[in-house]
């Protein structure tokens, strides 16, 4: 299934009993955004929608959860974050519970990566209920920033296009937030220009995600806490922070490996994406991560994420200490 049958099916109240999620974490975003009010009438939200991660959730309560009736309305609603981590048995049973006969519940799986040769993926989507989300090629960027500023009531010229993309790149993530931004900083006039990308965009990169991981890179605290305050009170995605973070790691872990393989360094940075001007310093930073360190970094930002998702606490308390955690 793609993303446009899944908004028509929506639409037309078509709803199924399982949507798997997979993929590109932006996209798989904006489904569970449209998913979630399509399914479940939000005034009745509170009784009709469970969300569960898989590391914290038994079978037991997953098959009450899906087998409970709805309360003052149709259809209600469980959601399963990295449900990739769950038991192979665990979601096998979930899955037939969910489609026996006569519930009206719809299940939706949401995970970055799945195996799609094992069963019950694989029957998930023979059954139609998979939609995957690929990553975008930076030829179909220009394609998804009209798109997205259409969305938004807005017209953006091509030059203005062209400067958002080659000022941001193609995560989508943070376009989205710079599209917010330029969005708000136009007001009420209809078109985006280039002159207003120069000065949003100019203004975010002052205080962007880069400056932050190579503050942590380098364990300079006092700057990332600058940095990261900055960004927050510049209204800043917390879950687009963490995200960044994550694969910044995730991008050291693969440059020590080329290290290791004494590969070039434009080989190295070909492999990651990682732009030449950059290189050298990133490949430095890479050099002081520990494996003990770099396991340890993605264990918090795991720990960040869950606490923004189920904890009470202030997001920016969170945040700090994440980097606390992340320059030790």
């Amino acid at each position: 299934m793609t993303y446009q049958h899944l908004l028509a099916s929506v639409k037309q109240k078509d709803f199924l009993p399982i949507y798997l999620l997979v993929g590109e974490g932006f996209q798989r975003q904006e489904a569970f955004s449209a998913l979630i009010p399509a399914i479940v009438d939000p005034a009745t939200k509170d009784f009709n929608l469970d969300l569960f991660h898989a590391d914290d959730v038994n079978l037991d309560t997953l098959v009450d959860a899906v087998s409970s009736f709805p309360l003052m309305a149709e259809r209600r609603v469980v959601v399963v974050k990295e449900c990739d981590r769950l038991p192979s048995q665990t979601l096998k049973e979930l899955v037939n519970t969910v489609t026996a006969a006569g519930l009206s519940t719809s299940l939706i799986l949401d995970a970055e990566k799945v195996d799609f040769r094992k069963d019950p993926f694989r029957q998930i989507r023979t059954n139609g209920w998979a939609v995957e989300f690929k990553p975008l090629y930076d030829n179909k960027i220009p394609g998804w920033i009209q798109r997205r500023v259409r969305e938004k009531a807005k017209k953006i010229s091509e030059d203005a296009v062209d400067l958002l993309h080659s000022s941001v790149g193609t995560d989508l993530w943070a376009l989205a937030n710079e599209i917010d931004k330029l969005c708000l900083f136009v007001k009420q006039a209809a078109l985006i220009t280039r002159e207003d990308v120069e000065k949003v965009v100019g203004i975010t990169k002052k205080n962007s995600v880069f400056e932050l991981m190579n503050a942590i890179g380098t364990r300079q605290k006092d700057k990332a806490l600058f940095v990261l305050d900055r960004m927050l009170e510049a209204g800043e995605n917390t879950t687009h922070i963490i995200f960044m973070i994550t694969r910044y790691l995730k991008n050291i872990i693969r440059a020590k490996k080329g290290i290791e393989e004494h590969l070039p360094p434009e080989q190295i940075g070909k492999r990651i994406g990682i732009h030449s001007y950059f290189l050298g310093r990133f490949l430095d930073q890479a050099k002081d991560f520990s494996e003990v360190r770099t396991k340890k970094g993605l264990d918090a930002l795991l720990q960040a994420d869950n606490n923004l998702k189920r904890s009470y606490q202030n997001p920016r308390l969170i945040m700090e200490l994440l980097v606390y955690r992340l320059c030790e």
